[in-house]
């Protein structure tokens, strides 16, 4: 079982861009101009790498579709935080900025610097929270157990 954040795509009334408003007071990440919408993605998205973590005992579930803007961003940061538990580097924002850089190119240059912005401000939450040095307890186990014997 998955757990995908639902969130339909949005667009910038302005310059069309998609986008995924991840904070109060936003403002499109490719025209700058300020858009009145708000979505808690990061909370989401933080339930969703806790969740995959307990279910899968690792961020990145075995299979996942990407159908949006938001399941995109999610498989992305999915494997970054599979990386950064694997490397365990000294700084995980450079790591975290190092590794979008290499991937994402020139390709939606606006778009690449969005999801940039969108994971470090996961990453600074999860931090907080104690998500990566985080134990399983038994709670957890019951609960996955219970998860399994729903899924076919």
């Amino acid at each position: 079982m998955t757990i995908h954040i639902d969130f339909k795509d949005k667009h910038c009334p302005h310059c069309n861009a998609l986008y995924i408003p991840f904070y109060k007071d936003f403002k499109c990440p490719k025209c700058g101009k300020s858009i009145n919408d708000y979505f808690d993605f990061v909370d989401q998205m933080i339930q969703s790498l806790n969740a995959h973590k307990n279910l899968y005992d690792q961020f990145n579930p075995p299979t996942w579709y990407t159908g949006s803007l938001v399941e995109y961003f999610q498989s992305i940061i999915f494997k970054i935080f599979d990386a950064l538990v694997q490397e365990k580097p000294k700084n995980g924002k450079k790591y975290i900025k190092k590794l979008l850089d290499s991937s994402m190119g020139d390709e939606k240059e606006y778009l690449g610097k969005h999801l940039e912005n969108v994971a470090l401000r996961v990453y600074d939450v999860f931090e907080k929270e104690g998500g990566f040095s985080k134990k399983r307890s038994e709670k957890d186990k019951e609960n996955i157990n219970l998860f399994e014997r729903f899924i076919p």
